[in-house]
């Protein structure tokens, strides 16, 4: 699996996951597993190299034959970041049927069905969801999970318009992250806090964020978002000058 977080739809500890999945497989001599992996393993390749009709046929072959939640996790992160939301719906609920009571599994499985509901305008529902993964990430101590599920609750009063109480949850989102070292969480958290101060007309304090955003993507290789933050204090510089002529 060649692929690297800058070029792939599939994130860092997605491919990390895949890759730990094989070495598995390929160890215990399953035949079954290192079928599924190579399957997915092909997939993904498949998906990163433009070829997503092939890579979404192999998903739809390999995954009901796996009980493997990193292998089913990659197949909804290829459903949600494609747009196939009734797939990746179908998905979140398999992980939640296998995935273990009280686990960062299940409460990961309830961050994404919150963040699906979320894009689906439904936003009740979203924040039920998200307060679930919540309730269960900091009863077990998965300071990543909390971060995570902090910074997309965040997303449900930004969309309304109540920007304080998205910098505030997106703040504590950044604060636990930093705590556990989750790099990822970091640097989007920094971006968001940039977007809400530009929003807010904070240009100073939003540059500052939007640089140290930069440099984090940069040092994670995530590209997208590193021109996102150029953008971001392109269009800084651009209200600037207007601001002066």
């Amino acid at each position: 699996m060649s692929s690297s977080p800058s070029e792939s739809l599939f994130s860092a500890d997605t491919l990390d996951a895949l890759r730990a999945a094989i070495a598995e497989a390929r160890a215990s001599g399953d035949e079954a597993s290192v079928r599924a992996c190579s399957g997915i393993e092909e997939a993904v390749a498949a998906c990163d190299a433009g070829e997503r009709e092939k890579a979404a046929a192999i998903f739809d072959r390999v995954l009901p034959g796996t009980s493997d939640l990193r292998l089913i996790f990659a197949g909804y992160q290829f459903a949600f970041r494609t747009g196939d939301q009734g797939t990746a719906e179908k998905l979140i609920q398999r992980r939640l049927e296998l995935a273990g009571r009280d686990s960062a599994d299940e409460a990961r499985a309830w961050n994404n069905y919150g963040l699906l509901e979320h894009f689906r305008g439904n936003q009740q529902e979203a924040e039920r969801m998200l307060r679930r993964a919540l309730e269960i990430d900091e009863r077990i101590g998965c300071l990543e999970g909390v971060a995570r599920d902090l910074g997309n609750l965040a997303l449900i009063p930004e969309s309304q318009g109540d920007l304080d109480t998205a910098e505030r949850l997106t703040r504590e989102s950044l604060a636990v992250a930093e705590r556990a070292g989750y790099k990822p969480v970091i640097a989007r958290k920094l971006c968001n806090l940039g977007e809400i101060a530009m929003a807010r007309g904070r240009p100073a304090e939003a540059r500052e964020l939007f640089i140290r955003a930069r440099a984090a993507f940069e040092a994670l290789g995530i590209e997208k978002y590193r021109l996102l933050c150029e953008q971001h204090l392109g269009e800084l510089d651009r209200r600037e000058t207007q601001g002066t002529e």
